[in-house]
């Protein structure tokens, strides 16, 4: 069961650290969409190293932060494929000195169409992260979901098993 939480007392530092991490994005989502990256037929020629990093790194506390509010400037399905390597290949580097990895999830600014036009990515992404790393996800945390976001874990329960589903939790700020 997908659980939702305030910060519960024994993960709160942990939570409050990982939103942190998501403060320093907003000068790079503050740029992008100063430069007006917000249509398809403006994309980036190349999806460069600093904005895959900016989307997804690991912390110094070896966490994985995907960012929302910089995906959706850089997902096409053009680079679907790419995304999903760099996370992987964050998630490989986490494993080299860790049994498990967490995600946190920063999902503001998403919206329904927003949703429906990645899922597909968000499928594919499922699907290489249940194939490749069984077992190895201890916790994913989702910060500043919107209100559908009930409606985007409802349609990820028919490809998610329900032991992946119960590590996933939603942060209300």
């Amino acid at each position: 069961m997908l659980s939702i939480s305030k910060n519960e007392s024994n993960k709160k530092t942990e939570v409050d650290k990982s939103i942190g991490d998501f403060e320093i994005n907003t000068r790079v989502h503050e740029f992008l969409k100063a430069t007006k990256l917000t249509s398809r037929s403006q994309v980036p020629v190349q999806v460069t190293n600093d904005l895959l990093e900016s989307f997804c790194h690991i912390t110094n506390t070896n966490k994985i932060i995907l960012d929302y509010r910089i995906f959706k400037y850089i997902a096409r399905p053009s680079t679907y494929d790419v995304l999903i390597k760099h996370i992987s290949s964050k998630i490989n580097l986490l494993l080299k000195s860790n049994p498990t990895f967490s995600v946190h999830i920063c999902t503001k600014l998403l919206t329904i169409s927003g949703a429906d036009k990645h899922i597909l990515f968000i499928y594919k992404l499922t699907e290489s992260l249940n194939s490749s790393y069984p077992d190895k996800l201890e916790k994913c945390y989702i910060y500043d979901a919107p209100f559908i976001f009930q409606k985007i874990i409802g349609m990820l329960s028919l490809i998610i098993d329900k032991k992946t589903l119960s590590k996933i939790t939603i942060v209300n700020n």
